[in-house]
């Protein structure tokens, strides 16, 4: 038979361990500072016929901000994600570039490998002169990923 302290000990854990992740939330970002700072100025000016592609970041509940910064040659997806700092603007975030074809827009999503924050290189996409890349706070917490991985298999049922 097990003592007594043992069997109230995994129900205390487990009300500590909830109260504390459902309390502390993200943490939160001080964007009234955000601006795309370092190589990705607003205002900066380019040589007259540098190519070049806009970075839009949208923060959730703020109008976007919108920055062109010089290409390079053979510059790739996760280049233009570091140029323009993404990771110091928001700690999650989802991104994608809009490239303009005589169709229309070509909307291009940028995917992550697993967990780990790295650009999926499928999605890893050449940056072409006049490209927007769109980096948008995603502001889902992990118990909203965990909760929305585990009912995807029942997404047939809402149809």
């Amino acid at each position: 038979m097990r003592p007594r302290a043992s069997l109230l000990t995994k129900p205390l854990f487990l009300a500590i361990a909830a109260s504390a992740v459902l309390s502390s939330g993200c943490a939160s970002l001080n964007l009234s500072s955000l601006s795309l700072s370092g190589s990705a100025q607003p205002n900066q000016t380019l040589a007259p016929n540098t190519p070049t592609f806009t970075v839009e970041l949208h923060p959730a509940g703020r109008p976007p901000q919108r920055a062109a910064l010089p290409l390079t040659q053979s510059m790739l997806a996760s280049q233009a994600l570091a140029m323009a700092k993404a990771r110091d603007h928001f700690t999650r975030f989802d991104a994608h570039i809009v490239r303009a074809t005589p169709q229309g827009e070509l909307k291009l999503p940028l995917l992550w490998e697993g967990g780990s924050g790295v650009l999926s290189p499928s999605s890893d996409y050449s940056v072409h002169p006049n490209d927007r890349l769109v980096i948008a706070e995603n502001t889902n917490t992990v118990i909203g990923d965990m909760t929305e991985k585990a009912l995807r298999p029942l997404a047939f049922l809402r149809k």
